[in-house]
C-alpha cells in the first residue's frame, strides 16, 4: 500500500493523476510484424518488437516507456541459453530459434525498474514504476 501510495503522490505532484490504481501497471505485448503474437501456444518468430500497453478500460491520456527486459528461454523449469538483456523493443531472437521445441517457453519480463509512465498531455512528467509492477509474458512456443 505504500508504494501505491508514492506513485500515486508522485503523479499528484508532477501535474497529472492515474485515473485508476490498476491501470498504472502496463501490459507487456510482443509484436509480430505489428500483430500481436498469440503466446498461449505459437512458433518462434526471428524478432519481435516488444510494446508496453494501457489495461483494456483505461484512461487514454498515458504512455509506457521502459529501458530494458529480460528474455529466459526454458524447458522443463529450466533455462536453456543464459537471460537475455535487452533495452530496445526490437529483439533478434535468432539465438533462441537454433535451440528451441515445441513445449518451451519464452519468458519476457520487463522489471519495474525500467518502466516510466508519461502523460500524453505533457511527456516531460515521467513516473517510475515500483519495482514490484512491472510486466511480463510467459510465452507457450510450438514449432
Amino acid at each position: 500500500m505504500k508504494k501505491l501510495s508514492f506513485v500515486l503522490a508522485l503523479s499528484l505532484s508532477s501535474g497529472w493523476a492515474l485515473a485508476q490504481s490498476n491501470c498504472s501497471v502496463p501490459v507487456l505485448k510482443a509484436l509480430e510484424n505489428n500483430q500481436e503474437v498469440d503466446v498461449a501456444g505459437s512458433a518462434l518468430p526471428a524478432s519481435i518488437t516488444l510494446v508496453l500497453a494501457k489495461k483494456a478500460g483505461c484512461a487514454s491520456d498515458v504512455t509506457y516507456q521502459f529501458t530494458g527486459a529480460e528474455l529466459t528461454l526454458v524447458r522443463s523449469k529450466r533455462p536453456l541459453l543464459p537471460t537475455m538483456l535487452v533495452n530496445s523493443p526490437e529483439v533478434d531472437l535468432a539465438e533462441f530459434r537454433k535451440v528451441y521445441q515445441t513445449g518451451d517457453r519464452l519468458y519476457i519480463e520487463v522489471p519495474g525498474r525500467s518502466i516510466t509512465i508519461a502523460s500524453t498531455a505533457n511527456k516531460n512528467d515521467k513516473v517510475p514504476l515500483p519495482e514490484n509492477q512491472g510486466a511480463a509474458i510467459n510465452w507457450l512456443l510450438k514449432k
